[in-house]
C-alpha cells in the first residue's frame, strides 16, 4: 500500500538476544509515533492496516501517550536516536505497576502500566485489548509496583510473569506481552520463537 522510498537509517544491534531486539524494535517503533503519529508508522506488534487496531494494540502495551499526528519534519525523523541503549532504555524511568485479572472460563490476562487503575478499568470495559473484550475480567488477582523503571523494562518483566503464569495455566488460557493474540496458532508459533518451548498449552495436572 504504501511503497518504501529510501532507507532511512539502520543499526547494529550486536550482542543481544531476541527477546531484547524485539523489544528494541518495538521501541523504536513507538518512538517513531512520538515523532511522527501512530497513523503514519507500522512496525514491531503494530502492523495491522487497520487504525483501530493498531490504537487497540498500543493500548495493551501501554503506550497511550503515542496516540497523537505530529508535523514532523524527515530531518528530525532522522536525527532519531538509534543506539542501541537508547533503544533498549529509551525514555526517563517512571512508575509501572504489573497486574493479572482473572477472566472468564479460567483466562488469564498479564499486563502493566503507568495508571494501572485506568488500564484495569478500560479492560473490564473491553476497550483494552480483544482477549479481555471476548473473555471477560472477573477479578484483579493482584497489582504489583515494578517500581521507577523505563517502559521497555516494564515490557521485559510483563513477559516474563506471563511465561511464569502460562506456565501454571497453560498457553492457551493466558495472554500478555508480546503474547496478545487470539490465536492459538500464533502464540505458539511466538512462544517457540523466543525460545519457549517446554511451556504447556493447558493447565498441568
Amino acid at each position: 500500500m504504501h511503497r518504501p522510498v529510501r532507507e532511512v537509517s539502520r543499526e547494529l544491534l550486536a550482542g543481544v538476544d531476541y527477546r531484547a531486539g524485539e523489544i528494541a524494535e518495538n521501541t523504536l517503533v513507538v518512538q517513531l509515533m512520538r515523532l511522527h503519529g501512530y497513523q503514519n508508522v507500522r512496525g514491531g506488534f503494530f502492523t495491522s492496516i487497520s487504525a483501530e487496531m493498531v490504537v487497540k494494540g498500543l493500548i495493551s502495551h501501554g503506550y497511550e501517550e503515542a496516540f497523537q499526528l505530529l508535523d514532523t519534519s524527515v530531518e528530525k525523523l532522522e536525527g532519531l536516536s538509534m543506539g542501541v541503549v537508547d533503544l533498549v532504555n529509551p525514555v526517563i524511568p517512571s512508575e509501572h505497576s504489573v497486574f493479572v485479572l482473572r477472566l472468564e472460563g479460567e483466562k488469564f490476562f498479564v499486563g502493566y502500566s503507568t495508571n494501572p487503575t485506568t488500564r484495569i478499568a478500560r479492560h473490564f470495559a473491553g476497550k483494552a485489548s480483544d482477549w479481555t473484550a471476548f473473555y471477560k475480567p472477573a477479578e484483579v488477582l493482584f497489582t504489583r509496583s515494578l517500581g521507577s523503571i523505563t517502559t521497555s523494562a516494564a515490557a521485559a518483566k510483563t513477559a516474563e510473569a506471563t511465561v511464569a503464569l502460562m506456565r501454571l495455566a497453560g498457553w492457551k488460557n493466558v495472554r500478555g506481552g508480546p503474547w496478545n493474540r487470539m490465536d492459538n496458532a500464533e502464540i505458539a508459533k511466538l512462544l517457540n520463537a523466543h525460545g519457549y518451548h517446554d511451556v504447556p498449552a493447558e493447565r498441568p495436572c
